[in-house]
C-alpha cells in the first residue's frame, strides 16, 4: 500500500489520497527494518569488533624474521649469570670463609652439619664436591681446616662391597691410593669416611650429622 499527501487546488486544504497496489500486503511478522549506515545517520559508528577480530587474522601483516619470538635466537648460557645454586657466578674463586688454596684447588668448609648425601649435595651446590685427598701434602693442607669438628670426605665404600681398606672409593672416580686411616681404622662400622679433629680418618654410618669439607678447581 503506498500512502501520498497532497494539496487540494480546490479546497486549499491538506489530502490524504491512498493508493494500493495490487496483489501488495505488508506481513508485520517478516518486516525487517532497514537500519541506516553510521554515516547516514549521523551517530558515531564506534569500534567495530568483528572487523577488528578479522583485521588480527587476515590483515595484520607479518613479523619480521629479526623480530620473531620463535625465530630469534637462543641466548648464548655461558652470557646469562645463572641462577641455579649448583652452578655459582664465580666457582673459581676461594673467598669462602676459613678456605685454603693449595695445588690449584681452593678447600673449604661447610657451615652447617648434616648426613654425607646432604654435605656431598651442599658442595655440588658451591661447584665443588666432597674433598678427595691424594697425597701426604693435600692432608696437610686440608687437616687445618675447621680443625675442632669432625668433617666428611668425599670417601665411601659401597653397601654391598667387601669390608676392606681397599673397597673404599673417592667420590669424583679419581684412583684411591694415598691414605691417613687413624688406629684400627676402617673399623666397617659405616660406609663413609669423614676426617676427626686429629686430621686421621674413620669410617662411620653415613646418616650421622658432621660438618664437611668441600674442594674446587681454581683457575
Amino acid at each position: 500500500m503506498l500512502l501520498d499527501f497532497f494539496l487540494s487546488p480546490w479546497t486549499g486544504g491538506l489530502l490524504l489520497g491512498s493508493v494500493a497496489l495490487a496483489g501488495c500486503s505488508l506481513d508485520f511478522d517478516r518486516f525487517t527494518p532497514i537500519s541506516l549506515s553510521p554515516t547516514e545517520d549521523g551517530s558515531d559508528p564506534g569500534p567495530n569488533l568483528e572487523a577488528g577480530r578479522m583485521d588480527d587474522v587476515v590483515t595484520v601483516p607479518p613479523i619480521e624474521g629479526s623480530t620473531d619470538i620463535d625465530a630469534a635466537p637462543i641466548a648464548d648460557a655461558g652470557s646469562v649469570a645463572p641462577t641455579d645454586a649448583t652452578a655459582p657466578t664465580d666457582a673459581g674463586a676461594c673467598s669462602e670463609a676459613r678456605s685454603v688454596s693449595f695445588g690449584g684447588h681452593c678447600y673449604f668448609p661447610l657451615t652447617s652439619r648434616g648426613s654425607w648425601t646432604a654435605a656431598s649435595t651442599s658442595c655440588q651446590a658451591s661447584g665443588a664436591h666432597l674433598v678427595t685427598i691424594g697425597s701426604a701434602e693435600e692432608q696437610t693442607a686440608v687437616v687445618a681446616i675447621a680443625v675442632t669438628q669432625d668433617r666428611w670426605m668425599g670417601l665411601t665404600r659401597p653397601a654391598n662391597a667387601l669390608p676392606t681398606a681397599g673397597s673404599y672409593a673417592w667420590i669424583t672416580g679419581e684412583a684411591f691410593g694415598y691414605a691417613h686411616w687413624g688406629n684400627g681404622e676402617p673399623n666397617f662400622t659405616g660406609e663413609c669416611v669423614r676426617m676427626v679433629q686429629a686430621g686421621t680418618w674413620a669410617d662411620n654410618p653415613c646418616t650421622t650429622s658432621y660438618n664437611a669439607i668441600c674442594e674446587r678447581e681454581t683457575p
